[in-house]
C-alpha cells in the first residue's frame, strides 16, 4: 500500500512540474517578454520620429524669419538689397515698412513680430482678386511667408485679419 501511494504521490508531482513550470523557465519567459515589449517600444519612438520629421510642409510658401533687422527707414525702402530680397515686418503698428520699392524679380518677405496670426492677401478686401501673388495666407507669430514681384506697377496689400493694416509695394 504505500508503494501505491508513493507512485500515486510521484504521478502527482510528475503532472505538476509539466502545468507549472520551473522558476528559471519563468523567468526565461519574463525576459524574453521584456525584450519584446522594449523591441516593440523601440520601434514605435522610431515610427514617430520619422513621421515628425520626414512629413511634409503644409504651406511651401513659409520660411523661417530672417536673422537681421531691416536698416530702412520706416516710410519707403528705395533699392533692394544686393541679395535680392526684402524684409517687410508685420509689427503691432502696421507694415513696416509700409510703402516699399523694389526692382524687379526680388525677393519679399513678410515675418509676423505680433502676437497673433497675420495674413498677407492682395487689395481688393475681401475678395483678394487684384494681385493674386500677394496672397500668401495665415502666418503665426515668428513665422513669415514670400513671394517674388517680376512684373512693374504698383501693388496693395493688406492683412485680412485686420484690413485697416494695409501695405504698398511698387516694383520698378
Amino acid at each position: 500500500m504505500a508503494r501505491t501511494s508513493q507512485a500515486k504521490q510521484t504521478f502527482v508531482n510528475k503532472m505538476i512540474l509539466r502545468i507549472i513550470p520551473k522558476e528559471d523557465t519563468i523567468i526565461h519567459m519574463k525576459k524574453n517578454y521584456l525584450g519584446v515589449a522594449l523591441g516593440v517600444l523601440i520601434a514605435f519612438g522610431v515610427l514617430a520620429l520619422a513621421f515628425i520629421y520626414l512629413r511634409p510642409q503644409k504651406d511651401s510658401k513659409k520660411v523661417a524669419p530672417p536673422l537681421a533687422q531691416p536698416t530702412q527707414s520706416a516710410t519707403s525702402q528705395t533699392v533692394a538689397p544686393p541679395t535680392g530680397q526684402v524684409i517687410i515686418r508685420l509689427t503691432t503698428n502696421g507694415f513696416y515698412p509700409a510703402k516699399t520699392t523694389i526692382k524687379s524679380n526680388t525677393r519679399l518677405i513678410w515675418v509676423n513680430d505680433t502676437d497673433k496670426k497675420a495674413t498677407v492677401n492682395a487689395d481688393d478686401h475681401p475678395t483678394h482678386t487684384k494681385y493674386p501673388l500677394l496672397n500668401l495666407g495665415e502666418f503665426d507669430k515668428g513665422q513669415a511667408v514670400q513671394t517674388v514681384l517680376k512684373e512693374k506697377g504698383t501693388y496693395t496689400y493688406h492683412n485680412h485679419l485686420a484690413p485697416s493694416v494695409k501695405g504698398t509695394i511698387v516694383v520698378e
